[in-house]
């Protein structure tokens, strides 16, 4: 409502305009944002680099990529011109945000297009070299690696990943999902106890999730079936008291519990395996 206010008296002010843009996308409100701030750009189309970003986070596909592109022309031009290293830093940790989002555009929605891999590639690889130990960028990569089917490239980028955030307090790492998405990563090279290790955190955050539950067993089952049972047999309960309708993962638990009630079976009891001790004289 302020800057609502504001602008009636500096109608054409661009910095009220493109607080205001920034304020609707913050709220959700994308369709009056994409109207305010492409008056913004209409007044002064090479300055402010946020409207650009705003646009492009609001946009999709090709049109997206159009707005992000011009917003990190202008915001090179903010880089060579920042007084100090504050400044400048703030202008870097803006530009790869930019280039990683641009990035994921051709690894979902442009992923079909002719040029994707190759400027997936260049995106993240002038990200990093804007700031070479970037915890998402480094995991992106690891992604694109996979893509690529180039899996010990991936490998080497997610534990690049994994190091920068592994060793922090909670509050400091990143987000519930990121690391989600991490472990997965982890899953996906068959790298069973590092995801493991990655799952067992994210319970002891928050032991209620489902999935996370039926993540730590599938990986456990690789290597430890009892562990892996209780993990699975967790998950279904939860996913029971939850009424979760989802027949994907209702499949995917009850698969895994398959297996590994299959290894153990295959298991020959602990009382019934005897020990000889052999006395050397």
């Amino acid at each position: 409502n302020i800057y609502k206010e504001a602008l009636k008296a500096y109608p054409n002010n661009t910095d009220i305009l493109d607080a205001l843009g920034d304020t609707l996308v913050i709220m959700g409100d994308h369709q009056q944002a994409a109207q305010i701030l492409s008056i913004s750009i209409k007044l002064s189309p090479e300055t402010g680099s946020s409207k650009y970003m705003n646009m492009g986070q609001i946009k999709q596909g090709q049109e997206s990529l159009q707005y992000y592109q011009k917003g990190l022309q202008i915001l090179y031009t903010e880089k060579d011109k920042a007084q100090g290293e504050e400044e400048r830093q703030s202008v870097v940790e803006r530009l790869v945000s930019g280039l990683s989002a641009m990035a994921e555009i051709y690894m979902t929605d442009e992923c079909f297009d002719d040029n994707a891999e190759s400027e997936c590639g260049r995106l993240l690889g002038e990200a990093l070299g804007l700031d070479p130990a970037n915890t998402e960028v480094l995991q992106l990569m690891a992604s694109y690696k996979i893509s690529q089917q180039n899996q010990e490239e991936a490998l080497k980028f997610l534990n690049l990943s994994k190091i920068t955030w592994i060793n922090k307090e909670p509050d400091n790492m990143p987000s519930y999902e990121f690391r989600t998405q991490t472990a997965k990563l982890f899953l996906e090279l068959q790298q069973w106890e590092t995801a493991s290790e990655i799952l067992e955190f994210l319970l002891e955050e928050y032991d209620e999730n489902a999935e996370i539950w039926y993540l730590a067993g599938f990986s456990q089952s690789f290597y430890d079936p009892e562990a892996a049972l209780e993990c699975l047999t967790k998950s279904k309960e939860l996913l029971v008291k939850q009424n979760c309708t989802s027949s994907e993962i209702l499949s995917s638990v009850d698969t895994c519990l398959a297996k590994v009630n299959e290894i153990l079976k295959s298991q020959p009891p602990i009382n019934t395996i005897t020990t000889t001790t052999t006395t050397t004289t």
